[in-house]
């Protein structure tokens, strides 16, 4: 809005810009929220803003000389460098500021090569069976499905039927895929 205020205030813009600049914003908006994938709102609002932006810097809008050629190429120049700027401040940004004092807290970083390997280990369908015979705590009621703690492995597990509260132990008699069924263990 500063842009176009200012745009405004040096004659250039009216509100024919702002009305291209605010439909294609929900052009944008509209591809992000209401129709993702589709493509033609997305792309139609942003020439809807860049439109809106070079419009604005400039008092014709269709140019009929030489010199109203020579602006436009300075107009379309001028937003082109914008946002190649505006990426480049952007790149600069995520790859500086999780390392800085102030800003390392709010940026998650991805996970490292191990953690990983060891997610996509828990993720996997078979992962279960090494579990057969295990004994584990109850983290929650199990009534019957609820979650069982295998030294650093939380589990969803199902009962054979029983109530058993939170913080008994249990053991595992079956395991089909990652379907694992405990029973409370008669060892307390």
């Amino acid at each position: 809005m500063l842009y176009f205020w200012a745009a405004h205030l040096g004659g250039t813009a009216g509100w024919l810009e702002v009305l291209l600049f605010a439909l294609g914003v929900l052009c944008v908006l509209m591809e992000i929220f209401v129709f993702p994938g589709v493509g033609i709102f997305g792309l139609g609002g942003g020439l809807l803003v860049i439109s809106s932006l070079v419009l604005a810097s400039q008092t014709y809008v269709i140019p009929r000389n030489e010199y109203q050629m020579a602006q436009l190429r300075s107009s379309l120049l001028v937003v082109v460098g914008a946002i190649a700027g505006t990426g480049a401040v952007a790149s600069i940004v995520r790859r500086f500021l999780p390392h800085t004092p102030m800003f390392n807290r709010v940026y998650l970083a991805p996970p490292s090569v191990e953690e990983l390997a060891r997610q996509s280990e828990r993720e996997s369908p078979d992962r279960f069976d090494h579990l057969m015979g295990a004994t584990g705590t109850c983290y929650t009621p199990l009534v019957p499905g609820g979650k069982v703690r295998f030294d650093e492995d939380l589990v969803d597990v199902m009962s054979e039927g029983d109530f058993i509260d939170r913080g008994t132990k249990v053991e595992v008699i079956e395991v089909q895929g990652n379907r694992v069924v405990v029973r409370q263990s008669s060892v307390s």
